[in-house]
């Protein structure tokens, strides 16, 4: 209220200071747009409309005594409508408990109420009005009025709702997302992450702001990062056109792709807006799908080349059989002294060293023939080890470290030491020039399928312990070209190709159920390790029996030999035949079934290839023993046993015969198929 001391006259003079104040403010803010008016309510309507404001005075029971011209503008309602109007009734109800406040500060002279609420207009909407106290007197008849200074703020209000409304929606947006929202300045510092980033990299946001820009990137991957950063600067826009790694708390690397574009800040500073994803997911994925697909692609081709490798073989065996055999009859024959029997003999080593190959071949395919046992690798490799120690150059330094404890692994001990022979061999060789070291090593390992899933045939295997022998050396190393082709057959990166070195160790490798790794760096070196499943049979202790020469055996009888090659054919033949066996002989499977047939009372034995065009062995063998459930079958192929058998292997058979093979061998067979007959032959 007002102070009681002073008196009317006083008053009336403040009143009128007061209204004279305000008028030149008024006139002052508009003298630009209305000159010098003539009509002082006119101007001070004008200057209150282009404020957006109304003037209004109330007396002591808060009705309105007066209102400006504008109050229709904001309100709807004339300056005669509201005078007399108990305005809070239009107040909006949660405004209410402010004005409460604003009314309280109306008794205290020493202050200058301000209030912002709501009221009702007249088509009833809700307008936004900032009223602020500027002049507080006691009429002639007593009355403590007050006037106020109302602007309507509604736009302003609602610009600043919706800016509230904006932030708050895009700070859920953020916290929601699972993209990280990320603000730099212009060289790439990081301003603000939205908080996923603290779960995608396992650091706090807040200490993630502390570091340096692209400080988590992959070392690999940050040159590009920056750069494609600073063109995205210049030119207005970025796009990571591919993900980067980003380091996580774990030390495990996380892929992320994003995109983003700078932006002029308020305060006038460019900054960079990024959106980002974590694409780990999608990225291992599709390398994975590229390893399988290279994965089988190389085993595609491997498949290829081994069907390749098995036919050539067994062409090869049948050109050879007879090489071999013709050549061990004529050296049997010829004197001691006669240059005609070294000159046989030369053939005869030179058929023996073609037959290895092929043997070589049939390794490469997994169709090799294996003599199994139970092998202790450690105490192979150390002999092979032994070897090349006692050959190699005085620069090259071989160190083994073998296990004592080591399981055995079943196989064929020939085989598998020419897949160590080879390994060590290459090492040496990897390491000859300039001299090096080389080490062998052996031990068991534990394998789980993603280990074996990046290994060169270990995607069939089952996970679990494997006996392994590890084979590096600090040479030359192997570059990506060669390695391509490192199990093709008769490649080389020597002088010339000298057979078919680590194809054949694939095909060992494979035959044995294992699988083999290969870590090169070119110009640091190479380590090859090849994994054994562990046997659990033991080592046989029965020594092998000696197989008693032929000599001069002879017998009785009619054999029948079903054979497409014309060569093997009358070699076989006259083998027999110097036995005494008779011999009936057919070109195919179709014509040996019906020679069967019309002779198979007197046939004793038959000789059966296995692979052969029009009727296969197969299915000759079928036919055979459908004819007579007891006929005896010996059969003969340029395959392992295993393979040549696979279809036969609901009949027995009465043994088997490996193209190439010498008369002395063939008569072995022979003899011990026709031991095990009704009538006998000694």
């Amino acid at each position: 209220m007002a102070n009681p001391g002073r008196t009317k006259d006083s008053l009336s003079r403040e009143l009128s200071e007061a209204r004279r104040t305000l008028s030149q403010a008024l006139e002052a803010t508009a003298s630009s747009a209305l000159g010098d008016p003539s009509d002082s309510d006119a101007h001070h309507s004008y200057v209150l409309e282009q404020t957006g404001a109304m003037m209004v005075e109330m007396g002591p029971d808060r009705r309105i005594t007066y209102a400006s011209a504008t109050s229709e503008s904001i309100q709807g309602f004339t300056p005669d409508e509201l005078i007399g109007d108990d305005w809070l009734e239009r107040v909006h109800p949660d405004d209410l408990g402010s004005l409460f406040d604003f009314a309280g500060q109306l008794s205290d002279p020493k202050q200058r109420p301000k209030a912002l609420f709501r009221i009702r207009h007249r088509d009833g909407h809700w307008v936004w009005l900032d009223a602020t106290v500027v002049l507080r007197y006691r009429t002639d008849d007593g009355e403590v009025r007050s006037v106020s200074f109302t602007r309507d703020v509604s736009e302003s209000r609602r610009a600043a709702l919706e800016l509230r409304e904006s932030e708050e929606r895009y700070r859920r947006v953020a916290e929601a997302s699972r993209d990280i929202i990320a603000e730099s300045d212009q060289h790439g510092n990081p301003l603000y992450l939205s908080p996923i980033a603290a779960d995608m990299f396992g650091i706090p946001v807040e200490e993630q702001l502390r570091e340096d820009a692209f400080a988590r990137v992959h070392p690999d991957d940050r040159e590009d990062a920056a750069k494609v950063f600073a063109e995205g600067m210049a030119r207005g826009r970025m796009e990571l056109r591919r993900p980067y790694r980003v380091l996580h708390s774990d030390g495990s690397w996380r892929w992320i792709r994003g995109s983003g574009m700078p932006y002029q800040r308020a305060d006038g500073k460019t900054a960079y807006l990024t959106v980002a994803r974590d694409v780990t997911e999608a990225v291992e994925a599709e390398i994975e799908r590229r390893q399988l697909q290279l994965r089988m692609q190389h085993a595609q081709k491997l498949e290829s080349l081994g069907v390749m490798a098995a036919g050539i073989a067994h062409d090869f065996n049948n050109v050879l059989t007879p090489i071999l055999g013709e050549a061990s009859l004529a050296v049997g024959e010829l004197p001691e002294d006669s240059p005609a029997r070294r000159q046989a003999e030369k053939v005869l080593r030179a058929a023996h060293r073609a037959a290895a190959l092929t043997n070589q071949m049939l390794a490469y395919t997994g169709e090799g023939p294996l003599a199994i046992d139970s092998v202790d690798l450690g105490e192979l490799a150390e002999e092979i080890a032994d070897l090349l120690a006692s050959s190699a150059p005085a620069s090259t330094v071989v160190t083994c470290e073998l296990d004592d404890s080591l399981p055995r692994v079943e196989g064929d001990a020939s085989q598998l030491s020419q897949v160590v022979m080879n390994l060590i061999t290459n090492a040496s060789e990897a390491v000859n020039d300039a001299g090096g070291r080389v080490a062998i090593r052996t031990g068991t390992v534990t394998l789980d399928r993603k280990t074996l899933a990046n290994t060169v045939l270990g995607d069939a295997l089952e996970p679990g312990r494997f006996v392994y022998v590890e084979v590096a050396d600090d040479g030359c190393g192997i570059d990506a070209a060669t390695l391509e082709r490192i199990f093709d057959p008769f490649f080389t990166t020597k002088f010339t190709g000298r057979g078919l070195g680590l194809a054949a160790v694939l095909g060992i490798v494979r035959t044995h159920g294992g699988a083999i790794e290969i870590d090169t760096r070119r110009g640091e070196g190479t380590r090859i390790v090849v994994y054994f499943p562990p046997s659990a049979v033991p080592a046989s202790e029965t020594p092998v029996e000696s197989v008693s020469p032929i000599g001069e055996w002879t017998s009785h009888g009619t054999v029948l030999v079903i054979e497409d090659d014309p060569g093997v054919r009358a070699f076989t033949e006259d083998t027999l035949s110097r036995a005494g066996l008779d011999v009936l002989a057919a070109a195919d499977g179709r014509e040996g079934i019906e020679t069967f047939r019309k002779h198979k009372d007197q046939i004793r034995l038959v000789l059966l290839d296995r692979t052969m065009p029009v009727t296969g062995g197969a299915e000759a063998f079928e036919a055979i023993r459908t004819l007579d459930p007891e006929a005896r079958v010996v059969l003969v192929s340029g395959y392992s046993e295993e393979h040549a058998a696979r279809r036969i292997t609901r009949r027995e058979l009465s043994g088997f015969l490996k193209k190439p093979f010498l008369p002395e061998e063939l008569l072995g067979v022979v003899r011990g198929a026709l031991r095990e007959t009704a009538e006998g032959v000694e």
